[in-house]
């Protein structure tokens, strides 16, 4: 128990091996597969007996024709290649010489991944239209109602999502032949069955809709491995640009932190609010100034009160003296 609640990387346990005076043993397994889960117990000067049961090996699995001068090792704790290939998932099942790969595609994956596509494009579509809003029941604008960057946003986020994958010459070239189009309230609607007979009918249609991808010219140079230069003068050019690549070169082109729309339109929000500060400071120092001249001025104005209304005491006074004559 000592051990279980000290949560380290080991489970305690006891086992009966029902025979003999003494026939409950204590177990330790360590919860870390392979070689990195080996178990270390020091005892001090008791000899507990301990008995290696079994030893944690890490799985091997050769990538190549098996000579290890022309192939490649790669070993795992859990039995689980990941990455081996591109995208390519290994489960060793068993040992042996040579062994036969089963490749399979993970159709939910492929769904998930385009589920969350049309999320995040649905949740900036639905952020632009908080904030360019008018609700006429209350008259209440939003922040940036009639803003004409947002509206850029908007159209572009839209025209991509309506328009062709560039350069793609398979089957499918828009998102609305695999089951992605706009709905009546301006939000992309995923029809998975429509997405499935697609994918049924030509995966790797569906596949290079997504992710094709070609570079027809570099602006960048790399004349030492791991350098890269960029060549000002030298545009980059696609000639095959799937929706993956057409909306990650959109969001690019939006929020480049030195000439993206929206960091150029931030920018000049910022100025126009430093503008209103300044114009706000120098209103206080006009109010400021006012207020010391009009409390001088009633000031003035109070101390002439005074006077007049001594005076007008005085006379009250002297008529009052000459009436009693």
């Amino acid at each position: 128990a000592k051990i279980n609640q000290a949560k380290i990387n080991v489970n305690a346990s006891i086992v009966n091996a029902g025979s003999g005076t003494t026939p409950f043993r204590l177990s330790l397994a360590s919860t870390v597969g392979g070689v990195r889960g080996q178990l270390h117990v020091d005892s001090g000067a008791v000899d507990l007996g301990l008995i290696r049961a079994s030893e944690g090996r890490d799985a091997s699995l050769f990538l190549g024709t098996g000579n290890p001068a022309t192939s490649f090792l790669f070993t795992s704790a859990t039995n689980t290649f990941r990455d081996i290939v591109s995208g390519l998932e290994v489960d060793a099942k068993k040992a042996g010489t040579t062994t036969q790969v089963e490749v399979s595609r993970d159709f939910a994956r492929i769904v998930t991944d385009v589920k969350q596509l049309v999320t995040t494009v649905n949740d900036a579509l639905g952020r632009i239209d908080t904030y360019d809003s008018y609700d006429p029941d209350t008259e209440k604008r939003g922040p940036l109602l009639g803003n004409p960057t947002v509206a850029r946003v908007r159209q572009q986020l839209i025209q991509t999502a309506q328009g062709p994958a560039k350069g793609v010459e398979g089957r499918y070239r828009f998102l609305s032949q695999v089951g992605i189009r706009f709905g009546k309230d301006g939000q992309l609607v995923f029809d998975e069955a429509k997405f499935q007979a697609a994918y049924d009918t030509d995966s790797a249609a569906v596949e290079e809709l997504f992710t094709g991808f070609e570079v027809a010219a570099t602006g960048s140079s790399s004349p030492v491995e791991g350098v890269t230069i960029d060549n000002p003068t030298t545009t980059t050019t696609y000639t095959k640009l799937g929706f993956g690549d057409l909306f990650d070169q959109l969001l690019k082109k939006l929020t480049n932190s030195v000439d993206g729309v929206t960091t150029i339109a931030d920018r000049n929000f910022q100025e126009q609010i430093d503008g209103l500060q300044d114009r706000i400071k120098r209103f206080d120092t006009r109010l400021d100034s006012r207020r010391v001249r009009f409390e001088a001025q009633f000031a003035a104005m109070e101390a002439a009160l005074a006077k007049l209304q001594a005076q007008q005491s005085s006379l009250g006074s002297i008529a009052s003296n000459l009436a009693l004559r």
